[in-house]
């Protein structure tokens, strides 16, 4: 009973670090529309996740005279009712790690002109660059909203995945969990 006990956590164990081993950290990039992004008081801008790497989890931040605001969708539209030059991040992340990027002033608010132009002023194309590839954890000092915790929840939980499984193989190795894998009945 206890040998079948022992086989399939040591199985899980297995399957858990090849998981582990196998899966790639994400590279982030995101792609908006309208491309570029120059937008009247009260447009709106879409914001589509393009990186690699099947992000599992996603964390928008975006400046605005009002905000931050913060989204966890793939895919975001942010409307913007103040003039500016504003920024937008994504973090994005999956077992393996995350990735953040930034798009530095991404979008352009202008003023509303009395009469509406047929296309946007000119401009350049802004892109968004990776700024990170490595899993980091750090505590915001200000956390204005509670989507704000979900990327520092799941790098905690990845930091401590590894020491888990190094107590489990310790613990089933000197034999720390008999008493509950006798009460166990296969």
């Amino acid at each position: 009973m206890k040998t079948k006990a022992l086989m399939g956590i040591t199985l899980i164990l297995v399957i858990t670090l090849v998981g582990l081993v196998t899966a790639a950290a994400p590279v982030c990039s995101f792609d908006n529309a309208p491309q570029p992004t120059n937008l009247y008081v009260g447009g709106h801008a879409h914001f589509n996740d393009t990186s690699t790497e099947t992000p599992e989890v996603w964390n928008w931040t975006i400046d605005d005279s009002d905000g931050p605001f913060y989204y966890v969708t793939k895919n975001i539209t942010h409307q913007y009712d103040h003039v500016g030059v504003y920024d937008v991040t994504l973090w994005v992340g999956n077992q393996a790690g995350n990735d953040t990027c930034l798009g530095e002033d991404m979008v352009t608010v202008l003023t509303t002109p009395t009469t509406q132009p047929t296309t946007a002023p000119p401009t350049t194309a802004p892109t968004a660059t990776p700024t990170s590839g490595n899993i980091s954890i750090g505590i915001s000092p200000v956390i204005s909203d509670v989507t704000g915790l979900l990327p520092l929840m799941l790098d905690l939980v990845i930091a401590a995945l590894p020491l888990i499984v190094v107590i489990m193989v310790i613990g089933v190795t000197f034999g720390i969990f008999d008493g509950l894998l006798g009460k166990i009945k296969l």
